[in-house]
């Protein structure tokens, strides 16, 4: 998936603009500045408040990207069906009863 911003040249500035073409923030004379102020725009725009999906949990949380989809007691203890654990930073599968 590509970014959501980038950068675009307009005569001798710079435009960060979104996938829609909408311009953000104001124009820029270095292409450097422009690249730095769409690479923070894209890391902002991956945290998002989601709910956590584990089954029957309404937490809401900020999440770090798309593969973020579980609140932190859920991420550490797993689910209530029992079909994962973590272990540190590594998850270990595991079937359930």
């Amino acid at each position: 998936m590509a970014e959501p911003y980038r950068v675009e040249p307009q005569g001798r500035y710079f435009k960060v603009v979104d996938r829609f073409g909408h311009q953000h923030g104001v124009l820029s004379t270095s292409a450097l500045k422009a690249e730095e102020r769409a690479e923070k725009l894209n890391r902002t725009a991956k945290h998002k408040v989601r709910v956590c999906m584990a089954h029957g949990c309404t937490t809401k949380f900020t999440s770090e990207g798309p593969h973020h989809r579980l609140c932190n007691f859920h991420r550490t203890y797993g689910d209530n069906s029992g079909t994962y654990i973590s272990t540190g930073t590594r998850r270990a599968r595991f079937r359930s009863s």
